[in-house]
């Protein structure tokens, strides 16, 4: 799945595990196939903190105007002059100072407020959506069959190397068990930080 995939997967299961039961502050309803909530929401959705440009170059005199406006309009971008010729750790050293005089704040936190009451966090490569998915795997199983912790990790072939066999020795079987259980719990704990984390309008944070 891909990250709007994801994101509708466990908005569906956020709605019906939360209190509420309403997301609508952040998109519209998942009580319709994902090909419709994704045309619904692709334009809000495209328009998010993860598509922020940061940096441009202005290669010409119309770029400029394009991009440029006055400050007693919009006070959120800044226009500067960058000469090429002058060493990189001493830009380096300008950059620094100039972002600590004209972005104060901490690190990674934005100057002003979002106007968007929804956050993307990092989702960061093919690891990061396979752990999602493998999260949500775990957390339908957990809500829709009696498997115990261990099972649902062997059934998903979570932990190959623990995974149990009939010739195990008692001792080993349990420790087996046990760190499989493990395993799935600390899944299941995240599943349910990231379900909270995201009636508050951030995706897909879980830890």
């Amino acid at each position: 799945m891909d990250k709007h995939q994801l994101l509708y997967e466990w908005a569906k299961r956020t709605v019906k595990a939360s209190d509420s039961g309403d997301l609508s502050h952040l998109f519209t309803s998942t009580n319709v196939p994902f090909d419709q909530w994704m045309t619904e929401n692709k334009d809000f959705l495209e328009d998010l903190t993860d598509q922020l440009i940061g940096f441009r170059i202005i290669k010409n005199e119309e770029e400029y105007r394009d991009w440029y406006t006055p400050p007693e309009i919009y006070d959120l971008d800044l226009c500067v002059f960058i000469d090429m010729n002058v060493p990189k750790d001493q830009l380096i050293r300008q950059f620094r100072r100039l972002l600590k005089e004209q972005h104060p704040g901490k690190v990674g936190r934005p100057r002003h407020r979002s106007y968007s009451d929804f956050e993307w966090c990092e989702i960061s490569g093919k690891t990061t959506l396979d752990t999602l998915e493998l999260m949500l795997k775990v957390y339908d199983l957990r809500e829709t069959t009696s498997l115990r912790l261990w099972q649902i990790a062997e059934k998903l072939k979570m932990n190959p190397s623990q995974a149990t066999k009939k010739t195990d020795p008692h001792k080993e079987l349990v420790d087996k068990k046990a760190i499989l259980s493990s395993t799935v719990s600390r899944y299941l704990q995240w599943a349910n930080k990231l379900m909270k984390n995201l009636e508050d309008g951030r995706f897909p944070k879980y830890r």
